[in-house]
């Protein structure tokens, strides 16, 4: 079994049901914290990145109890954008200190300087993100990291015309 700190969209319950294939029933969920990180929206993305931060505490969500296939499923969400790095959090419940992995944005990855929360996340934004997420992960095991980047704009503008939306993608 592996456990996660999610930061990010994942910490959306219903993403994270769609990411995982199924309602993560299994999994044990804690509101925790990084220290030494801030999260900020990717450049020109709706999405963050880590981003270090000698005085941050980024909140977010440790999830203990995946599977190889839960952590099959998120690594392909995540795509090759990301890699998975060792932290420490803090759970909120108990302040007890855990080693987990997080999800960190690759060098290529930018930011835009500007501050990502989940709360500031809208529903339009969720509906939108749930729906490319379910599109993405429809390709899982049949397409790899590289073939599903490929169609990753035919995806985003389908989701866009089917929400009447003018795609960034095209």
């Amino acid at each position: 079994m592996h456990n996660l700190f999610f930061f990010g969209t994942l910490v959306d319950r219903e993403l994270l049901n769609i990411v995982l294939g199924n309602d993560g029933a299994h999994l044990e969920m804690q509101d925790a914290k990084l220290q030494g990180f801030r999260a900020e929206r990717a450049l020109d993305e709706d999405f963050p990145i880590l981003i270090q931060d000698p005085d941050g505490f980024l909140p977010g969500l440790y999830c203990a109890g995946l599977t190889d296939g839960d952590l099959a499923r998120i690594g392909y969400y995540e795509d090759v954008d990301y890699t998975l790095q060792p932290v420490q959090v803090r759970l909120v419940e108990n302040d007890r200190m855990l080693v987990s992995q997080a999800y960190m944005a690759q060098s290529h990855m930018q930011s835009s300087g500007k501050p990502w929360h989940l709360s500031d996340w809208s529903e339009e934004e969720r509906h939108r993100f749930r729906l490319l997420a379910a599109a993405h992960l429809a390709n899982f095991g049949s397409l790899t990291y590289e073939e599903a980047d490929r169609i990753w704009p035919d995806i985003v503008a389908e989701v866009d015309r089917q929400l009447g939306l003018q795609s960034a993608a095209e």
